[in-house]
C-alpha cells in the first residue's frame, strides 16, 4: 500500500476545497423586490459588483472576489453587499445573488433581470 505526504494530502484537499462551487439565480442589482445593503467595508471602487444573500455573507469576507460561471463565461466580481431578500437553497450551502449592471453585461446573459449560474467566494 503506498502512502501519501501530509503536504501531498493537503494539496489534494485544497484542490478539492476549491472547486466547491455555490449555485441559484442571479439577478440585477436594482430588481423590483431585492433589498441589498452594504457588507460593512468600503471595497476598492469596482464596476464589477456583487451581493451575497444574508445567510452566507460573512463580513470578515467583505471585498473577496468572487468567481461566477454562466454559459461558458466565467469571470470574477467583488463581493461588497449583502442581499437581505435573496433566499438560500440546499440548506444554506446555495443561494441567489444579485449582480451590478457591469458584471451582468459581462455575463451577456441575453435576459432582462434573472440567470441561473454557479458562484464561489
Amino acid at each position: 500500500m503506498k502512502s501519501f505526504s501530509q503536504s501531498a494530502l493537503v494539496v489534494v484537499a485544497a484542490m478539492f476545497g476549491a472547486a466547491q462551487a455555490n449555485w441559484g439565480w442571479a439577478h440585477l442589482n436594482g430588481t423590483d423586490g431585492l433589498n441589498t445593503q452594504s457588507c460593512g467595508t468600503v471595497c476598492a471602487d469596482t464596476p464589477y459588483k456583487v451581493a451575497l444573500p444574508t445567510p452566507l455573507a460573512n463580513p470578515a469576507r467583505c471585498c473577496a472576489s468572487v468567481t461566477i460561471a454562466y454559459n461558458g463565461i466565467n469571470t470574477q466580481g467583488t463581493y461588497t453587499d449583502i442581499c437581505t431578500s435573496c433566499p438560500t437553497v440546499n440548506n444554506g450551502v446555495d443561494g441567489n445573488i444579485t449582480l451590478s449592471q457591469a458584471l451582468w453585461d459581462k455575463l451577456n446573459t441575453g435576459s432582462d433581470d434573472t440567470v441561473f449560474l454557479t458562484w464561489n467566494v
